[in-house]
């Protein structure tokens, strides 16, 4: 069902969609929550609306994303092992 190459970019979806969302994570817990503290009560009507609405966006996105990617990249491993398994038991032993 999935060709090598296929695999090859689902997973650099996945990593990059990771690496989308932790950077995302750390920015909103590291720099803005300093940034809102020091940002005027008058002026955050203002900035927040655009600022998070595109953050979490790519927050949201990048997260379920993610979480797919690796969703099918899990599948495909257990399919794979299903079918070694199978091919290994059709198999005759050669031990005695």
């Amino acid at each position: 069902m999935f060709t090598p190459e296929v695999l090859i970019g689902l997973r650099w979806v996945h990593f990059v969609a990771g690496i989308t969302w932790i950077g995302l994570l750390y920015w909103f817990n590291l720099v803005n929550v300093p940034f809102q503290g020091q940002l005027d009560a008058a002026l955050k009507p203002q900035v927040n609306p655009p600022l998070f609405s595109r953050t979490l966006f790519w927050f949201r996105h990048s997260a379920w994303v993610t979480v797919a990617a690796g969703l099918l990249l899990i599948w495909r491993e257990h399919q794979l092992g299903l079918k070694q398994r199978s091919v290994a038991a059709k198999e005759p032993s050669t031990e005695r």
